[in-house]
């Protein structure tokens, strides 16, 4: 029993490093690609070596712990340049649409 919670939790943390190493690609941002290719070969290492269902589910819980605080700190930084890029683009529309005062003619 424990082995098949073992089986089906191990992919949580794939899914996680899986999701990081596409955003990664799509912004090719080649430091954090290999991160997460790192972080998934330790992954697989860690999980084969340890041949008890209770080590493995602990090397699970910290990969997902490990996985999730990084795809949130990464999503929290595409919002915030996502959020600066709209700002950008209000302000840019704003200063061509903007009504100039007009020049008194004396």
């Amino acid at each position: 029993m424990l082995e098949i919670l073992v089986i089906v939790l191990s992919l949580v943390p794939i899914v996680f490093i899986s999701y990081l190493c596409r955003i990664s690609h799509k912004r090719e941002n080649r430091t954090h690609l290999l991160g997460s290719i790192a972080l998934a070969v330790i992954y697989f290492f860690l999980l084969v070596i340890a041949n008890e269902p209770q080590k493995q589910l602990f090397i699970i819980a910290f990969a997902v712990i490990i996985s999730y605080k990084l795809l949130a700190k990464y999503v929290e930084i595409i919002k915030k340049e996502r959020n600066e890029a709209i700002l950008d683009s209000f302000e840019a529309s704003y200063q061509k649409f903007a009504i100039k005062p007009k020049r008194r003619k004396d």
